[in-house]
């Protein structure tokens, strides 16, 4: 019900709900869940992803992992009504599946040499299931990998623009979210007092909004994403302060063609809207004399 609730709200504003079932990683708590279906007790696979878990990726040689993925999706599909459903695809780390003999077998069947066209396979899988039921998948750009999916898949590209030219090249609509502008979660600044990562840097609005989202040589791309990672959220008013105001600056460049190019113009509309935030009861971060 609370899900429907969600959907029914947005669509009232124009808003589609893009869920993500992230596969085949990030499956921790189903396979611990689902044992019967998702683990294979031969497989003496060793690896250590990045939240330094080593048993949270599901195995695309196990029958239980398609019967368990397509019933998810189905109820999925039933609860998002919207087009896109994104199924994720990173942080898989190195040395799945190199010791699960349900995975060297599905190999010699499809004629695979390397262990992480499993993950195209899989996702493969799910592209056409998600086909028939009027739904295109979306994954982030590891998705593209291994070449199996179909170029209509969107693809959310975060490393930089490397990343974006490259996926733009090889035919698929490109979401730009690169972290180093994109990602809510990076400080403002370098400033010990600014709440935030920095494995990707920094940004401030002034930034944000002078960087644009594609590369020249790209005309357009699918649309503009701002990530906010939330394991550092601890509160409402920090979620307002690490939003507002750098996702003003994304909302410009998904909305208004002529972004980036007056700072100033756009650094007073910023002033203003947070007078009106702050008259709604929401703590966005102030502009400083610098930014």
């Amino acid at each position: 019900r609370d899900v429907r609730n969600i959907v029914g709200y947005a669509a009232d504003r124009g808003i589609t709900v893009v869920p993500e079932i992230d596969i085949p990683g990030h499956c921790r708590a189903c396979i611990h869940a689902l044992p019967e279906l998702l683990l294979e007790p031969q497989d003496n696979s060793e690896y250590l992803s990045v939240q330094f878990f080593n048993d949270n990726v599901l195995n695309p040689g196990l029958p239980g992992t398609y019967e368990f993925l397509e019933t998810v999706l189905d109820e999925v599909c039933e609860l998002f009504t919207g087009p896109y459903i994104h199924l994720g695809a990173d942080e898989v780390p190195e040395g799945v599946w190199t010791g699960s003999p349900a995975c060297s077998a599905l190999m010699a069947a499809e004629g695979y040499t390397e262990q992480r066209e499993l993950q195209g396979h899989l996702l493969r899988h799910a592209q056409k299931f998600l086909a028939g039921r009027s739904r295109h998948l979306v994954g982030w750009e590891e998705a593209a990998q291994d070449d199996k999916l179909l170029r209509d898949a969107p693809i959310c590209a975060w490393t930089g623009d490397k990343a974006i030219s490259e996926l733009s090249a090889a035919g698929f609509p490109v979401i730009s979210c690169p972290a180093p502008r994109a990602y809510l979660d990076i400080a403002w600044s370098d400033d010990p007092g600014e709440p935030g990562l920095h494995w990707a840097g920094t940004a401030g609005l002034r930034e944000w909004y002078m960087t644009p989202p594609f590369p020249p040589e790209i005309d357009a791309g699918l649309g503009v994403q701002a990530n906010l990672w939330s394991e550092l959220v601890t509160s409402r008013e920090k979620l307002e302060y690490m939003l507002f105001p750098r996702v003003l600056a994304t909302a410009e460049w998904g909305w208004n063609s002529d972004a980036g190019h007056d700072w100033p113009e756009f650094r007073n509309r910023v002033a203003i809207q947070l007078e009106h935030l702050r008259e709604r009861g929401i703590s966005p971060r102030p502009l400083g004399p610098e930014d």
